[in-house]
């Protein structure tokens, strides 16, 4: 049966890397600002395209029977990233980058996802990551996901908010009281 699975894990691979090249070197009309996030985000690109080949090669090298609750759960989780990044993306338009970026007039956007966490494209980021693993059943580099690229999005996370707060002062101060980090209930700052 792993076999007939094979094509369709082809395919979802490539379906992913080809949708974040094209973010990565196609989307035009982006706000330039100054970047100030030193390597982090080489550090995450490395580690978000490394996790996704070692999935690969664990996929063919392991060659286990699937676990297809596991496959299943992985699409569900998978999509749902997917989506979180994609509508994060679209909510941010011209003022979205890769990048930590302070554009020329900085705003706090404050539609759609950004109504209820502060980063969803972080979230999505890591969600879309856990969940191929998981379609792949992919057990070392799904643990090894939790070390490398979930803590350097909590490194982001926090030099974001920090530039944010130095550059929108009280008014960031205001949004991150209201609106939670990673989910829309808890994690929100006290002062």
């Amino acid at each position: 049966m792993r076999s007939s699975f094979t094509p369709f894990f082809v395919v979802i691979t490539i379906v992913l890397v080809v949708v974040r090249v094209w973010q990565t070197f196609f989307v035009k009309g982006r706000k330039e600002g100054v970047k100030k996030e030193g390597i982090t985000l080489p550090a995450a690109v490395i580690t978000y395209n490394g996790l996704i080949f070692f999935t690969i090669v664990e996929y063919f090298l392991m060659k286990r029977a699937m676990d297809y609750f596991l496959t299943l759960s992985g699409i569900v989780i998978g999509i749902t990233g997917f989506t979180l990044t994609l509508s994060a993306i679209r909510t941010l338009g011209k003022e979205w980058s890769f990048s930590i970026e302070i554009k020329r007039e900085p705003k706090i956007v404050q539609e759609g996802l950004y109504r209820f966490i502060r980063h969803p494209y972080y979230v999505g980021a890591a969600l879309e990551v856990l969940g191929y693993t998981l379609f792949a059943n992919s057990f070392y580099t799904f643990t090894a996901t939790f070390f490398t690229l979930i803590p350097l999005l909590f490194i982001r996370g926090t030099l974001e908010e920090k530039i944010m707060e130095e550059n929108l002062k009280e008014e960031y101060i205001r949004y991150t009281r209201e609106v939670g980090a990673i989910v829309p209930f808890g994690f929100r700052r006290q002062r």
